[in-house]
């Protein structure tokens, strides 16, 4: 609904953790490096840990840690691949979200209900207290 404002195409596709593997892996072979020393599990892991936290890679700091800057170039080119295929993983759809609700004035009111609640926010509350029996 917010696709536009999220700065996604409107037929964005959303990647599952096998999709998001694959392109790791060819985004490692295609900058020269050795797949057994940048393992494309543990540079998956680096992105998505980062956009758990809510930080993009321009946030991120190398500390002069050579290992830590050549994961920070992986996570950005990974976000250069995504937008230029209009794809997106389970971890950009969250913080895109986070982003939205926070950046876009009255975005958060729109989604309120009448008792002041989000949708999701009642429905979870709904379905907590169905289970309670």
């Amino acid at each position: 609904m917010h696709w536009r404002e999220a700065g996604l195409p409107q037929g964005f596709s959303i990647l599952d953790a096998e999709d998001q593997q694959r392109l790791v892996k060819r985004l490692i072979r295609g900058q020269g490096l050795d797949e057994a020393r940048w393992v494309p599990r543990e540079v998956t892991w680096f992105i998505n840990a980062q956009k758990d936290e809510g930080l993009r890679p321009k946030q991120l700091k190398d500390d002069a840690d050579p290992t830590r800057r050549q994961m920070i170039k992986l996570y950005e080119a990974y976000e250069d691949a995504c937008r230029r295929n209009g794809v997106v993983d389970f971890a950009e759809l969250l913080l895109r979200s986070h982003e939205l609700w926070h950046d876009v004035p009255g975005l958060v009111d729109h989604y309120r209900g009448a008792s002041g609640t989000c949708w999701w926010t009642s429905s979870r509350t709904r379905t907590r207290s169905s289970t309670r029996g």
